[in-house]
């Protein structure tokens, strides 16, 4: 990760009920969009650089949900407390000034892992 990537995390509820597990991120550039016009970014956004920390962004995650007791199974909690992170590179191509500007593309934001195959249940 460096600076000027995009990381954006996208709650499980909005990805449920796909039926390709490796769309998760399609919906990324929408939520990228909405994130640039909320303070502070809701959604995730661009990766900056600090000498003094390093690389980071800056998001707030708002789930709908809050547990009383967080060790206890929570659907609800599960629902909208659960995300998966999309990440797309800057190009390598593109000068530093079109940092702040540059929007990635569907494609380009990717699954920061690939998530894992869905459970078999066996009998």
């Amino acid at each position: 990760m460096r600076n000027c990537d995009v990381i954006i995390f996208v709650r499980k509820d909005y990805t449920d009920d796909l039926a390709d597990r490796f769309q998760t991120c399609d919906i990324a550039p929408h939520l990228l969009t909405l994130s640039f016009h909320s303070n502070p970014p809701e959604y995730g956004g661009r990766v900056y650089q600090r000498p003094d920390i390093g690389t980071y962004t800056e998001v707030v995650l708002y789930g709908v949900h809050d547990s009383d007791n967080y060790l206890a199974a929570d659907p609800l909690l599960e629902d909208t407390g659960t995300y998966s992170i999309c990440h797309a590179d800057f190009p390598d191509h593109m000068p530093a000034s079109m940092c702040h500007t540059w929007i990635p593309n569907t494609g380009a934001l990717q699954p920061f892992s690939t998530p894992p195959p869905p459970m078999q249940l066996q009998n």
